[in-house]
């Protein structure tokens, strides 16, 4: 669903960037803060570096509006791993609870520079799944419908995918997995919208994507 206050506040901030823009717009600043190629000081004292908080970029956007498409080319640009959060999510009537244990699991961790667990679900036995490592890497990408909802303090940036519910509706109908998604779409839509009418995720986004192609962006921030 778009939101049409929003789209108009934007507009006298939207502005065309390629995808190497982007990704140093939300690069984290001072990521190579030591030059691993310079001299050692020797009179330098050794110690053991703090832990670093993982730069989480969270993408997020309602069902069908392209913003797995735009993480995965995000994250390439980033040169950093993608984490879908539907991979998480314990069933159909459950997007809060994903959320939930993405935030316990995930985020909650590598704010602490830790490692982290996180277990996925089995879609297709509708159960739960096997546990996943998952590294205290420097960027990471957070794709999913609600992430915006997390607490702020436990990401970097967030992105909104602003997408015309027509558009969505076509991409949704024209998915290979229709059959199986279409008796569980409103279920899933109200859980989307009740999550952004509680955080008001594309108000807060760092940046809001309005069109992306292979090369250029057109954004909102």
């Amino acid at each position: 669903m778009t939101d049409p206050s929003a789209r108009t506040a934007l507009a006298a901030h939207e502005r065309s960037l390629t995808w190497p823009e982007l990704a140093a717009v939300l690069h984290p600043a001072g990521a190579t803060a030591l030059d691993p190629t310079a001299p050692a000081d020797p009179a330098a004292p050794t110690a053991t570096p703090a832990p670093r908080p993982v730069h989480v970029v969270a993408v997020d956007g309602y069902s069908g509006s392209g913003k797995t498409w735009f993480a995965e080319r995000l994250a390439r640009a980033l040169g950093a791993t993608i984490y879908h959060v539907d991979e998480f999510v314990p069933g159909w009537d459950a997007l809060e609870d994903g959320i939930a244990h993405v935030t316990d699991h995930l985020l909650t961790p590598w704010a602490q520079g830790r490692a982290a667990r996180v277990r996925r679900y089995d879609w297709h036995g509708a159960r739960p799944g096997e546990w996943l490592d998952a590294a205290a890497e420097p960027v990471v990408v957070l794709e999913g419908s609600g992430i915006g909802a997390v607490d702020p303090a436990l990401i970097s940036a967030l992105v909104w995918v602003n997408t015309p519910d027509d558009l969505r509706e076509d991409r949704l109908a024209g998915r290979e997995d229709h059959v199986l998604y279409a008796p569980y779409r409103q279920m899933w839509a109200a859980q989307e919208r009740a999550l952004v009418a509680r955080a008001g995720a594309p108000g807060r986004a760092d940046v809001v994507v309005l069109e992306a192609g292979e090369t250029r962006l057109r954004i909102g921030s």
